[in-house]
Parts: C-alpha cells; sequence; structure tokens
C-alpha cells in the first residue's frame, strides 16, 4: 500500500530534475491527453525522450541537471533519469529516482519508477522500456545525490579503484 506522505515527495521537482524552460517546451510539444492514465503518460513521454535524447559517455558529470543535460541533447542514464522524472512531475505523475545494476552490465544503472494504479512501476527511459526481473534496484530517492552508491570519505593518498559484483540466483 502507497503512504500519501511517501508519495508526495515524489510527486515534485527536486534538486537536479527542476525542469527549465527547455524541458517545459519538449513537454508542452509532447501534447499529452489528460485523460491518459499514468502509465500510458510515461510510456509516450518515456519513447519521446528516448528518441530525442543521446547516449553519451562522460558528456555530464553527477551534478549535472536535467535542464543541462536536456540542453546540451546528451548525457548517460542518470540524465535520461532526471529528465524523465522532470516531465513526468510535469504531467502530475509522481516518479522516483533508482539506482542499481542491469545484469550482464558491469556498471551501475539508473532508472525511474512511476506510480500507476497505487503501484510503482519500473520504466528505464536509456533503453526505452519497461524495468524486468534483469534490474537490481539498491536505491530509490528524488534524485541521484538521494541515492549515490559510492560515496564516502577516503583517508590517505595514492589510486584507488572500485570493484562491484552481483550474484544473483533463482530460489
Amino acid at each position: 500500500e502507497i503512504n500519501d506522505d511517501l508519495d508526495m515527495i515524489f510527486k515534485h521537482e527536486h534538486g537536479l530534475n527542476v525542469p527549465g524552460e527547455n524541458i517545459k517546451t519538449f513537454y508542452e510539444e509532447i501534447g499529452l491527453l489528460r485523460e491518459l492514465d499514468e502509465c500510458s503518460k510515461a510510456k509516450i513521454i518515456m519513447h519521446r525522450l528516448n528518441t530525442g535524447f543521446n547516449y553519451v559517455p562522460l558528456s555530464t558529470n553527477v551534478n549535472t541537471t536535467a535542464e543541462e543535460a536536456f540542453s546540451q541533447g546528451q548525457g548517460v542514464c542518470q540524465d535520461y533519469a532526471h529528465i524523465f522524472i522532470s516531465l513526468l512531475h510535469l504531467a502530475g505523475v509522481s516518479a522516483r529516482y533508482v539506482t542499481g545494476f542491469i545484469m550482464g552490465e558491469g556498471q551501475s544503472h539508473a532508472w525511474v519508477e512511476v506510480l500507476c494504479n497505487n503501484k510503482w512501476y519500473g520504466f528505464d527511459p536509456t533503453h526505452d522500456r519497461m524495468v524486468g526481473d534483469d534490474y537490481i534496484k539498491l536505491g530509490i530517492g528524488r534524485d541521484a545525490r538521494d541515492c549515490m552508491i559510492n560515496r564516502g570519505i577516503m583517508h590517505g593518498g595514492g589510486l584507488h579503484t572500485q570493484t562491484i559484483a552481483v550474484n544473483v540466483n533463482e530460489q
């Protein structure tokens, strides 16, 4: 069951997903019908975003806002998720940022969960598809800053690397 107080924090713009003029204009160009349910709106917005935005590694950083990434027309999964959340909020849809992994890929990934009919559904705007059983969720929040998986403090010098491995078994 959905807690209305928790739902409310995912219904409003925040931090890295605040829409600017370019995102607002793009949303108006989509021309959504108000009669559509939340999942239908999300599917249309996700597809339009995916076809109009380019995945380019290293083109943004952890502090890039949705508006900055959208304005340059390129970014990474974090940017797709922030822009998607921004557009969903303009449509009056509750959405939350998710970080985790896709099985078979070696890097962390970001996607979005959308509240439809009192249940959260995963949407991956980077790949223009619904989230499946091959996604491993580690954290949820309003934006990437709420659920960073690689934050901490390092003392001393030298080189460092991070290795993350996930082992999934069917039960």
